[in-house]
């Protein structure tokens, strides 16, 4: 979950930490209003000694703390109580960014995954770069 397969270092454990601090920006931060430590952000950088369970627990713990905001939100047109470079979106605007962000870092999780285990892929662990996999058949 550690083994950087793509350029810019990406793991799979970055991944799920970058999401971990997307929700707590996107529905604390912005929506909830919560306080915001850019200093305590990691990117999809995941320091050696923390491990990769810790990092999960992470992610469903901010996923349960935006469930809490968008229920006190109680509406799609609710406003964010702090602006996102100037703007303040509605939560309507935050949940299609998060499900959008979700599924394309769900997408380059599949790749690295698909890299990383070859073996357990269908296809055999093709190489991905430029090509496209057959539908079986």
């Amino acid at each position: 979950m550690r083994g950087v397969l793509a350029g810019g270092g990406t793991c799979i454990v970055g991944i799920i930490e970058h999401l971990a601090e997307a929700e707590r920006y996107w529905f604390g931060r912005h929506l909830a209003g919560a306080a915001w430590d850019g200093e305590q952000e990691h990117g999809m950088t995941v320091p050696a000694h923390r491990a990769a369970a810790d990092v999960l627990a992470s992610y469903q713990a901010a996923i349960e703390d935006s469930r809490r905001a968008v229920h006190a939100a109680a509406s799609p047109q609710a406003r964010f109580a702090a602006p996102a470079a100037g703007d303040r979106h509605t939560l309507r605007w935050g949940m299609a960014h998060m499900t959008s962000k979700t599924a394309r870092h769900a997408g380059h999780a599949g790749i690295l995954r698909e890299r990383a285990l070859p073996a357990a892929t269908p296809g055999g662990g093709q190489p991905l770069a430029g090509s496209r996999r057959a539908p079986p058949v």
